[in-house]
């Protein structure tokens, strides 16, 4: 938290967006966004969940808990001025990026030999994958098509095709930058030079 709030208050940007998985668990989460919020009361913090920070005893109640933050995406679109919106819900797997020679029901399961996956183990929904994932693209197509002529920065944590094919228009950046797993998926030696490194700045 301190080495974001450093970086914050050196570059103050007008918003700062967080495409989740800031903690495991959704209390943890909520707690440091709204410190980072506090700490940052000219900065509009804006956030979707990751599959981590949905891990609970029951993921909706989850979900429920980190709405509480009112940059929480998943409460509806952001306006940033009359030109531009930021549009966004953590989402699901839809597996278009998953393993060759695996189907529905090996993903149901979640588990490659003597793996399992963590998330179906503390990832607990009342709706299998497929039918969560339609959930969340419903809700960006409608936003989407309520901020029709906008310009439109939409976040989520999740690449996969249903996702990518609701925003299929000409001109689009898709922007994928996300803090790996230390130490096998860091580039830098240290945790600032890391943590900054995922860091995208835009201007509009």
């Amino acid at each position: 938290m301190t080495l974001l709030n450093n970086w914050l208050d050196a570059n103050q940007p007008d918003v700062f967006i967080i495409s989740g998985d800031m903690t495991a668990g959704p209390e943890k989460s909520l707690n440091l966004l709204n410190q980072l919020q506090n700490s940052n009361l000219q900065i509009k913090i804006i956030f979707v969940h990751g599959n981590h920070d949905v891990y609970y005893g029951d993921s909706t109640q989850a979900y429920e808990i980190l709405l509480k933050f009112p940059g929480n995406l998943g409460n509806g679109p952001i306006k940033l001025d009359d030109n531009w919106v930021v549009i966004g819900e953590g989402g699901w797997y839809d597996y278009t990026f998953g393993m060759k020679d695996y189907n529905a029901e090996h993903y149901a399961l979640g588990t490659f030999g003597n793996f399992t996956w963590p998330d179906k183990t503390y990832a607990n929904w009342p709706m299998d994958d497929q039918n969560l994932t339609d959930y969340y693209v419903e809700k960006i197509e409608k936003w989407l098509q309520e901020y029709e002529g906008k310009n439109i920065i939409m976040v989520t944590h999740y690449e996969g095709k249903n996702i990518i094919m609701v925003t299929h228009y000409e001109g689009i950046e898709i922007i994928c930058n996300p803090l790996g797993y230390y130490p096998h998926e860091w580039n830098h030696s240290s945790p600032e030079k890391e943590i900054h490194s995922t860091i995208k700045v835009i201007v509009i």
